[in-house]
C-alpha cells in the first residue's frame, strides 16, 4: 500500500494502491479486489500519461500512478498470463482541485490551468464570472469499466503483450455555457463531464538481469458524449502514441541508465462552441508532449548498512518546442525506513507559443524542493 499526503490547502490524501487478494500459493489463479496497480501499458507508465491508469497529479512533473478500483483476475502459466479487470465504479484522476470565489476559478497550485477572467465575447474583450455546476456524485461514481491484457513470454527473454479497455477517461472533461449580463459582465457555468474511450495497447520487449528494451504503442478512441448545442466544450480526439524505452543496470554504483522516446499524434484539440476562441482549450491538454525524449540515471556512490546516498537525474526534452526540463535529485536513506531528499526542477523553452507547449506554459514554475519520507 502506498499512501501519498501533500501539504496543499485543501488537505490532499491519496491511496494509490490498496487491495485484498488470494494467496500467490494458489497460483496459477489470483483474484484481487480494491486498487491494484497493473502493468497495462509501458508507454503510459514511463511517460506518466494517465491514459490507462489514473494519476495522483498534485505535481504534473512527478505524478504518481494510482490504480483503478475494482476486481482483478489473473491466470498465469509458464510463458503466458491473462489479466482481466472489471468494475462498476469510477474514481477520476485527482490532483489539487479547483474552486470558485467571487466568480473566479482558482487553484492553490500554479500548475493548474484556469479559465481567463477576460475573453473575447462577440468581438469584445469581456470580463467573465464563473460558477461550477457539480453533477450528482452518483453520476460520476457509477460508470462501469472493463479491461483485459494477455502477455506472452516469461520474465526474461523476449515477450509481448496486447491489451484492450473500455472505460471512462481518467480526467474529467469540461463543458461551459454562458451569456452577457446587463452589467456588461458575461456569466459562464462550467459543467464537468464523464466521457468514455476505447484503449488498445501493444508491446514487444526483451528483458534480462541487466537490460530491458521495449517498443510500446497505445491508441485511444474517445466516445463523444451528448452535450447541448449551446455549450462550448473541451474536446478529445483519437490519439496514437508510440515509444521506445531501454533501461540498463550495469553495476551497484550506476544502478540505472534509462532512455525513452515518445511520438504521439492526436488527442489534443481546441474547444468547440459559441464561447471557444483562438483555437485553444481553456482547460489545457491531456497530452503534454508529442515528440520528446527522456534520459534518466540513478547513481549510488555511497552505501552503508541500512541505507546510502542516491543521486537521481532526469532530463526531458521536447523536440518540437525545444522545451527542456532538468530534474536532479539527491536522496539519503537511513535505517531502510527514513529518507531525506533535495531536488531541483529547471524549465526552459525555445517555443514561440504558437502551439500548445507544456514547458513554455510552466516556465515560472522552476523550483527547489526538499522532503522527508518515513516507511513504517
Amino acid at each position: 500500500t502506498f499512501v501519498t499526503v501533500m501539504p496543499h490547502d485543501p488537505f490532499q490524501f491519496e491511496v494509490n494502491e490498496a487491495y485484498v487478494a488470494t494467496s500467490r500459493n494458489l497460483a496459477p489463479v489470483q483474484f484481487a479486489v480494491g486498487r491494484k496497480l497493473e502493468h497495462w501499458s509501458q508507454i503510459d507508465e514511463v511517460w506518466k500519461l494517465g491514459i490507462w491508469q489514473p494519476r495522483f497529479s498534485w505535481d504534473p512533473l512527478n505524478p504518481d500512478a494510482a490504480a483503478m478500483t475494482g476486481a482483478t483476475l489473473s491466470v498465469q502459466q509458464p510463458g503466458f498470463k491473462v489479466t482481466a479487470f472489471a468494475t462498476p465504479l469510477f474514481i477520476p484522476e485527482r490532483g489539487v482541485g479547483l474552486s470558485v470565489a467571487n466568480g473566479t476559478v482558482r487553484s492553490n497550485t500554479p500548475w493548474v490551468s484556469t479559465p481567463p477572467v477576460n475573453m473575447a465575447f462577440f468581438g469584445q474583450n469581456t470580463p467573465f464570472q464563473y460558477e461550477i455546476a457539480m453533477p450528482a456524485i452518483t453520476k460520476v461514481l457509477f460508470n462501469p469499466a472493463a479491461s483485459g491484457l494477455a502477455r506472452f513470454g516469461g520474465d526474461t527473454g523476449f515477450w509481448g503483450q496486447l491489451g484492450y479497455a473500455y472505460k471512462p477517461l481518467n480526467q474529467i472533461i469540461m463543458g461551459y455555457d454562458g451569456g452577457l449580463g446587463i452589467t456588461g459582465v458575461a456569466n459562464a457555468t462550467i459543467f464537468p463531464r464523464v466521457m468514455y474511450h476505447h484503449l488498445v495497447s501493444g508491446e514487444a520487449a526483451y528483458s534480462s538481469k541487466e537490460l530491458d528494451v521495449s517498443i510500446s504503442t497505445l491508441a485511444e478512441v474517445p466516445v463523444r458524449d451528448a452535450t447541448p448545442s449551446t455549450w462550448s466544450t473541451q474536446e478529445v480526439t483519437p490519439s496514437v502514441a508510440a515509444g521506445l524505452t531501454a533501461e540498463w543496470r550495469p553495476n551497484p554504483t550506476l544502478t540505472k541508465l534509462k532512455g525513452s522516446y515518445l511520438l504521439q499524434t492526436g488527442g489534443n484539440a481546441p474547444d468547440q462552441g459559441p464561447l471557444a476562441s483562438n483555437g485553444q482549450s481553456l482547460f489545457g491538454y491531456r497530452y503534454p508532449f508529442q515528440n520528446a525524449l527522456i534520459l534518466e540515471t540513478d547513481v549510488s556512490p555511497i552505501r552503508f548498512a541500512g541505507g546510502g546516498l542516491m543521486i537521481h537525474s532526469k532530463v526531458t526534452y521536447d523536440l518540437i518546442h525545444q522545451g527542456l526540463i532538468i530534474s536532479p535529485q539527491v536522496k539519503l536513506a537511513i535505517f531502510n525506513s527514513l529518507l531525506f531528499g533535495l531536488g531541483l526542477d529547471l524549465l526552459a523553452s525555445g517555443g514561440d507559443g504558437s502551439s500548445p507547449d507544456f514547458v513554455r506554459s510552466n516556465l515560472g514554475n522552476s523550483r527547489v524542493y526538499s522532503g522527508v519520507n518515513y516507511v513504517f
